[in-house]
């Protein structure tokens, strides 16, 4: 018999499901990851619109739940916080979609943390509410999001000793890992000037530190608009 649950969620990405339906998978406050079956949402006059599925939004679920499955079924959503600036702004739903996807595989199957939930919330509302200085969101977020998968470091020194390579490049290297310090130390929205190069290969650097400790981690489809935008 199938329990109904009420929670806060984050929607991390939807799939097409049969004609007119989709699967959604979220990150709950109660549950964890979990996935929904939503039932006509395809259809021209649907219950719900499929915006209320977009990349990041925070939402409240009601599901029906029964024990020993991993699908379940959606009977209520509704937006909680709708976003200002994500869907209008290419670059911020660049990020988007590219944070969406890196977290479907760091915590697909990651149960109740409130912690990791708490900081999922306000993290995308920051994104959303950030007027300027927002390129360098995605870095910040991967480095401070990163002990949550058991795996955050302090400093750049300790986060390339764990990947065993530095850039070949001396004066690159300390000009990285100058960078990637004040990336993990200061706030969102700090100003932290780069250019699309350094950007980039920070980027590659902080995806390399991510693979070498989790064997699951797949290419990211997202990850070459997220470069294209950024440039």
């Amino acid at each position: 018999m199938a329990n109904t649950l009420t929670t806060r969620a984050v929607i991390f990405q939807y799939i097409k499901y049969r004609d007119t339906s989709i699967i959604v998978r979220t990150y709950t406050e109660q549950q964890g990851a979990q996935s929904y079956v939503v039932n006509g949402v395809r259809k021209a006059k649907a219950r719900y619109p499929i915006g209320l599925f977009q990349p990041l939004a925070l939402v409240e679920i009601v599901g029906y739940h029964s024990k020993g499955r991993d699908l379940h079924r959606l009977k209520e959503i509704k937006h909680l916080v709708p976003y200002q600036s994500i869907p209008f702004s290419p670059k911020k739903s660049g990020i988007a979609l590219f944070l969406t996807e890196l977290f479907q595989e760091l915590f697909r199957e990651e149960p109740e943390n409130e912690p990791l939930f708490a900081f999922l919330w306000e993290g995308c509302q920051v994104l959303d509410t950030l007027s300027s200085v927002y390129e360098n969101y995605h870095l910040q977020l991967l480095l401070k999001i990163a002990r949550f998968s058991g795996i955050g470091v302090v400093s750049a020194e300790e986060m390339f000793a764990q990947m065993h390579h530095l850039p070949p490049d001396p004066h690159i290297a300390q000009e990285e890992k100058a960078i990637i310090n004040r990336l993990l130390k200061e706030p969102f929205g700090s100003n932290i000037p780069l250019n699309g190069r350094l950007r980039s290969n920070i980027l590659e650097n902080l995806l390399d530190f991510y693979r070498a400790h989790l064997d699951h981690l797949r290419e990211l489809k997202s990850l070459e608009v997220l470069r294209e935008i950024m440039r």
